[in-house]
């Protein structure tokens, strides 16, 4: 029977999510998921631009539909959006769309707005 790695992809995230309940925003540290993840997600990093190596890419505990990229060249991906996803393209457009965010300097834009908007308060 062949492997089906949106269905493998979703069950180890949901049986992972189901052992990391203390805390809602853990970290899911699990070898196939992430290998999954960067399989995926390495040529669509290299095709932006960007240095697969240099881009970290982490799967939090959460049952929102969600993924994000935070604190510099780091995507997040919630547990809720794996396992909501009917099929691996699915997945690969999210962090797609998430890689044009690092790719078109979109956090970096934020920051220097948030930045620009404290200013005042300083006074």
């Amino acid at each position: 029977m062949a492997r089906n790695p949106i269905r493998l992809l979703a069950l180890a995230a949901a049986s992972l999510a189901v052992a990391f309940t203390a805390s809602a925003q853990s970290l899911i540290r699990d070898a196939e998921i992430e290998e999954t993840l960067r399989e995926w997600t390495d040529p669509i990093l290299t095709v932006a631009g960007l240095s697969p190596k240099d881009v970290g890419l982490y799967v939090i505990n959460d049952p929102t539909l969600n993924a994000y990229v935070a604190n510099g060249q780091n995507i997040h991906i919630n547990t809720g959006l794996i396992i909501a996803a009917d099929n691996p393209e699915q997945i690969k457009g999210v962090l797609a769309h998430e890689t044009c965010h690092i790719a078109c300097g979109h956090t970096v834009s934020r920051a220097r707005a948030a930045n620009v908007a404290a200013r005042p308060a300083l006074v």
